[in-house]
């Protein structure tokens, strides 16, 4: 009886592995694949008449313990999907989108058991800056044509 027990647990040691080893070559290449080309995501228009699906870029920033990166982004104005990764090791990431004159745009809070976070942003044309509350010199400029 001993016996067909460890076999039992044997064979869901394998299959736990097996699961963990497809997860991380799928993270990494979902990872790759983030970092050769811009994001982007089908989100359905707000207020449109018909049905249907449109594409969206995004933009991918990560923020470690030496500040952002990129330091500087410019696109058109109008709807993105922002991705930030928080690498930064710090137990909460307090991040603000400001105008240029400091104003608040978003406040976006990332514990340290959180990892990521996205949303669509929809800004108008001008120049914004992201940036970590508590150092300053840790900023991502973002500017909106």
């Amino acid at each position: 009886m001993l016996l067909k027990s460890s076999h039992v647990f044997g064979q869901g040691r394998t299959y736990l592995l097996t699961a963990l080893g497809i997860t991380l070559v799928a993270l990494a290449l979902g990872i790759r694949a983030r970092v050769n080309k811009p994001a982007s995501a089908t989100v359905e228009p707000q207020g449109s008449q018909k049905p249907g699906k449109m594409r969206i870029e995004g933009e991918v920033i990560s923020l470690r313990a030496t500040g952002f990166e990129p330091e500087h982004i410019t696109r058109s104005e109008g709807p993105f999907l922002l991705f930030i990764n928080n690498d930064s090791r710090l137990s909460v990431a307090t991040l603000l989108i400001e105008r240029k004159n400091g104003v608040p745009v978003r406040k976006i809070s990332l514990p340290e058991d959180k990892r990521t976070w996205s949303d669509i942003v929809d800004l108008p044309a001008g120049n914004y800056r992201l940036r970590e509350a508590t150092h300053s010199h840790w900023f991502c400029q973002i500017t909106l044509r």
